[in-house]
């Protein structure tokens, strides 16, 4: 969707939305508490990746994303007030690093989905609970989510 095509489709709406990369996503506002929610599960995110993890370099924006250049690897925390996590999960397998593998983890709730493209088809995985492993294997990192909640 063009942002042109965006703000008339936008007009026509009840509630408000924002563009990202071409997809419509419902704009939420933030519920108390969950920024520090948010950065709890962030922060033990880059302590797990450090001390637990891999040994490959990584990158972070200091807020959501993590990223190993040279794996090629992502791990992003969506928080509910840039995306709701079901939503984000339902455009990202489409739209949000192709052929990248990656880890989406709510910062509400102790689950977490790897994605990945295997035989040229992008599939998810859902995990659950705070005892379960997450793996990524291409950047060396295993933690479980107990670790990040």
């Amino acid at each position: 969707m063009t942002v042109d095509e965006f703000f008339d489709w936008q007009q026509r709406q009840d509630r408000n939305h924002k563009l990202v990369d071409g997809v419509p996503v419902l704009h939420r506002r933030p519920p108390s508490g969950s920024p520090a929610e948010h950065a709890s599960v962030y922060a033990r995110l880059l302590r797990s990746v450090h001390e637990r993890g891999s040994n490959l370099p990584f990158e972070h924006d200091g807020c959501r994303t993590v990223r190993f250049p040279t794996a090629s690897a992502v791990v992003h925390v969506i928080s509910p007030w840039q995306l709701d996590y079901d939503a984000f999960k339902e455009i990202s397998g489409d739209v949000f690093w192709s052929d990248t593998p990656c880890v989406l983890i709510d910062a509400e709730h102790p689950r977490a989905s790897t994605w990945k493209t295997v035989g040229g088809a992008r599939s998810s995985h859902e995990l659950r609970g705070l005892d379960t492993l997450v793996e990524l294997p291409e950047a060396g990192i295993r933690f479980t989510l107990r670790d990040l909640y």
